[in-house]
């Protein structure tokens, strides 16, 4: 009797679960059943068009939230052609402006040449240097000067430019050059709109140091003259896209005596990264705003010059065109570089020693001295 009331039991019990199963119930091992690989992937495409999808797009937004940099690199960049520094479309279309500046020590300070892009020193007769200042951003000058007159062979390096050529007088040679070439130029001798008189400079200074300009005045000129005034023309200096060190000797100051009376001098100055002009021993500063003059390049392109023969002012003959030597100076540098340019009228090519590999300068402002070949460099 006791076996069978256990039998009864058991087989009670065996229908009671059969009856839950049934009903859906899951018996508790099942709980512990592995999922199979069909079952990951559809969780994994649940994860993504799902209950999280508004969390997957958040997470890409913070995404691209992060990395800005991805639109930025695809907006076109221009640059100001006469420094290599970044700047507006606009700018980098403009025409530039070269002014003949007055550089006798009796005429110093000049005004307004701290703002130019590009300075050359160059010598005219009597042992004296003349500067041809070009302005990218012209209109905005203040007072400018003082102006002074032309040489033939200013006229090759403003073409070399294709800039419009701001003189007042020149030389036979010069109009000549002029005449032929047809130079865009304005002339304070024929032209009077783009000059003046500074009275201050004419009493204290001398006629001959007063002649100036501004950008106001410039700009009326150009338009009455109806001048181009956007540039593709290739300039002859070239940039790197970022300040690029090279492996030359330390040069944290050189000195450059094209004749007894002219000296420039510059001094590195390491937390700006620029060279501070000197000369007449005393530092050159543009009186409009007292501020040296500095610049992220020197170059300095040697080639032969002498005295015309017969000329009775003692005029000289440049010879910048062909091929000659040079030096580049930079961020506390110096290093040989070569220079090459086919005629007169056209532009210039620097190198690096070898003559063929392109010279390419830091970003910023350069001085250019065209330097005789009996010229002393020195620098430390």
């Amino acid at each position: 009797m006791k076996k069978i009331a256990i039998l009864l039991i058991l087989l009670v019990f065996a229908a009671f679960l059969l009856v839950s199963c049934e009903n859906g119930e899951t018996p508790p091992e099942n709980d512990k059943k592995e999922t199979t690989n069909e079952e990951i992937v559809s969780a994994d495409e649940k994860e993504i068009t799902g209950d999280t999808a508004e969390e997957t797009e958040n997470t890409e937004n913070t995404e691209n939230t992060e990395e800005p940099d991805e639109t930025e690199d695809n907006t076109p960049k221009f640059y100001n052609k006469l420094t290599g520094l970044e700047t507006t479309e606009e700018i980098s279309k403009i025409r530039p402006v070269g002014i003949m500046i007055n550089n006798l020590k009796q005429a110093i300070p000049q005004q307004g040449i701290s703002l130019a892009d590009v300075i050359y020193e160059v010598l005219a007769e009597g042992g004296i240097t003349r500067l041809f200042c070009l302005f990218t951003e012209y209109a905005d000058l203040p007072e400018t000067g003082s102006i002074r007159s032309s040489r033939d062979y200013y006229i090759d390096l403003a073409d070399a430019h294709d800039a419009i050529y701001v003189h007042f007088g020149g030389s036979p040679a010069a109009y000549d050059t002029l005449s032929a070439r047809r130079t865009d130029n304005m002339d304070g001798i024929s032209f009077d709109t783009p000059f003046y008189r500074s009275e201050w400079r004419r009493k204290n200074m001398g006629q001959e140091h007063s002649a100036m300009t501004t950008g106001e005045k410039l700009v009326a000129g150009i338009e009455q003259k109806k001048y181009r005034t956007e540039s593709d023309v290739r300039q002859p200096l070239t940039f790197n896209s970022e300040d690029t060190p090279f492996d030359g000797e330390k040069a944290e100051y050189v000195k450059l005596k094209f004749s007894y009376y002219a000296i420039s001098e510059f001094d590195y100055d390491k937390d700006n990264k620029v060279y501070l002009k000197s000369q007449y021993d005393a530092p050159q500063i543009d009186s409009n705003n007292d501020e040296q003059l500095s610049f992220k390049n020197i170059l300095v392109l040697i080639c032969s010059q002498g005295v015309i023969p017969g000329d009775d002012k003692g005029r000289l003959a440049v010879k910048f065109y062909g091929t000659g030597k040079g030096y580049y100076v930079s961020d506390g540098e110096i290093k040989n570089i070569t220079w090459y340019k086919e005629s007169r009228t056209s532009g210039y090519t620097l190198y690096e020693e070898d003559g063929e590999t392109e010279a390419l300068l830091n970003p910023g402002k350069t001085y250019v001295a065209i330097f005789p070949t009996n010229g002393e460099i020195y620098y430390e």
